[in-house]
């Protein structure tokens, strides 16, 4: 790994994770202020405004009449999926295919730099981050709610929540990463990396609309990431991250292993 090469990837994508961390700050701290143990039939009656169609797709639900159910459902279910993915979406070509575009990469390439030790750096970054956002946001947003509900977090649950979602959204990160180790032009590489992450999640969205659409979640990665496993804190969610951890590596690893063999005419 080269550290060089490490700190200028920080220092010219920092301002993109700060603001996709404020945007998940904002809204984490909206919907904890929001919750009102002792009605949350308001919250409820709010949302008779929109389609329960619309709701169904976007995930919002209580999952149990609980700080955490209430978390959980209405901010798990669409916000901490959609605006990380975005993120992803955004980085993904900025770690390989930006340089290679760009021309920088025969100038990294004619240090004592190898294309594996790049690709490793770059591969690293891009797992790290994903990584810090969602256990920095995941913090904050815990402290958040022992400071306003005390001891109402149910803890376990909370950490098997966030545990398969960093799972997930390491997957979709290797998804991202291949594509900018894949593709020369970073036109492609946005393509590829974003077609795939967003393809999914519309298929997700529309197999939680009704009952005759739920077989799609089986064509999507999102179908291992379920929020109800964390409600009954159940064993399946390590299974789910396992499952998820074995293709994150798979895909970070053809990822080194494409680059480093690619023709790149440079």
């Amino acid at each position: 790994m080269n550290k060089a090469l490490l700190k200028a990837t920080l220092k010219s994508n920092y301002f993109i994770f700060i603001i996709f961390f404020l945007v998940l700050m904002m809204y984490s701290s909206i919907i904890i202020g929001m919750y009102n143990p002792d009605d949350l039939g308001a919250w409820d009656s709010m949302f008779e405004l929109f389609s329960p169609t619309m709701l169904n797709a976007m995930g919002f639900q209580l999952l149990e009449p609980s700080l955490f159910g209430f978390v959980g459902g209405y901010l798990y279910g669409f916000i901490m999926l959609m605006f990380p993915m975005i993120y992803i979406i955004v980085l993904g070509p900025r770690m390989i295919a930006k340089y290679v575009d760009s021309g920088s990469m025969s100038f990294l390439l004619s240090t004592p730099n190898t294309r594996q030790k790049i690709s490793v750096t770059q591969a690293f970054y891009m797992s790290v981050s994903i990584f810090i956002l969602i256990s920095v946001v995941a913090l904050i947003n815990l402290g958040f709610s022992e400071l306003m509900f005390p001891g109402q977090m149910k803890l376990y649950s909370y950490f098997l929540l966030n545990f398969n979602l960093i799972a997930l959204l390491s997957l979709l990160g290797g998804i991202s990463f291949l594509s900018s180790c894949l593709f020369n032009e970073s036109r492609f590489a946005s393509g590829f990396g974003a077609g795939i992450p967003i393809g999914f999640f519309v298929i997700n969205m529309l197999s939680n609309v009704s009952t005759d659409l739920d077989f799609l979640k089986y064509f999507t990665v999102f179908s291992l990431f379920d929020t109800n496993d964390a409600v009954i804190q159940s064993n399946r969610v390590y299974l789910n991250v396992s499952i998820l951890l074995l293709l994150t590596f798979a895909l970070y690893f053809s990822g080194i292993y494409i680059f480093k063999k690619k023709d790149l005419h440079i």
